[in-house]
């Protein structure tokens, strides 16, 4: 049994579908407590996950380090992917004020729900390459987990309300992110926010066929304006059905 959970892993398996539905489960824990407990104590709560997220990463990159060996892989552990974000963002909101404290919401909302909400749905560089009781697995689930939570929770009660001028501070985080990416990338010969190339993502490689030598570009532009406008729009739909059920 041992070697069986072991070996049958990797994308659309049964612990694909276990992975999706802990994932769901633990969100689920989540909203309920904040729902419970946790309203009018947002910055409480942002300062104890933003801690956790970057306690979670620090023992990552230990893990990769020190256990597996792989200091000179720096795609494996240095925390500059899109996703990883959501470490910096958290900061932000969490200790900042005014523009700084705005630039971490911003994020938190407009990048860290969606990207978060990608990663559980398809986790290609956890459980495609590690089973789901595995160190990386369970760290890719609860930091990406924690990052769907942050972004409902800042709206949940109106603590952040989306404006379409967000774009401007959100922009600002992400396309100055994504700018110091590139730089690493290039003079490190790494991957990060995956704008070099796709790997083994399908989803990716699929983009890459499409739009040629123009992949970085969309890329980068999916994951920065793409997602503030998946958002946005979201937050809206949402926001007229409410206000409709409200009124009648």
């Amino acid at each position: 049994m041992r070697k069986f959970f072991l070996e049958d892993y990797g994308l659309w398996t049964w612990q694909h579908l276990l992975f999706f539905l802990c994932a769901i489960g633990l969100l689920w824990l989540l909203l309920f407590l904040y729902h419970r407990f946790w309203v009018k104590k947002e910055r409480k709560v942002l300062i104890v996950f933003s801690s956790l997220l970057w306690i979670f990463e620090i023992i990552k990159i230990c893990y990769v380090i020190f256990y597996l060996g792989d200091f000179k892989v720096i795609n494996d552990w240095v925390p500059l992917y899109f996703c990883s974000l959501i470490l910096y963002a958290s900061i932000l909101s969490a200790y900042g004020k005014g523009m700084v404290r705005h630039l971490g919401d911003s994020f938190l909302f407009y990048g860290g729900i969606v990207s978060g909400l990608a990663f559980l749905c398809y986790p290609s560089s956890s459980l495609a390459i590690y089973p789901f009781l595995s160190f990386r697995t369970l760290h890719s689930l609860f930091y990406h987990v924690i990052s769907v939570f942050l972004g409902v929770m800042i709206v949940w009660k109106g603590y952040f309300v989306p404006r379409h001028k967000d774009i401007l501070p959100y922009l600002i985080f992400t396309y100055s992110s994504a700018l110091v990416a590139y730089i690493v990338n290039l003079l490190c010969d790494s991957n990060f926010m995956f704008i070099r190339e796709p790997w083994s993502i399908v989803p990716l490689q699929w983009i890459e066929k499409v739009v040629g030598p123009l992949y970085p570009f969309v890329i980068a532009t999916g994951q920065n304006i793409g997602t503030f406008y998946i958002s946005f729009g979201i937050y809206q739909i949402i926001k007229k059905v409410r206000n409709k059920k409200n009124a009648a």
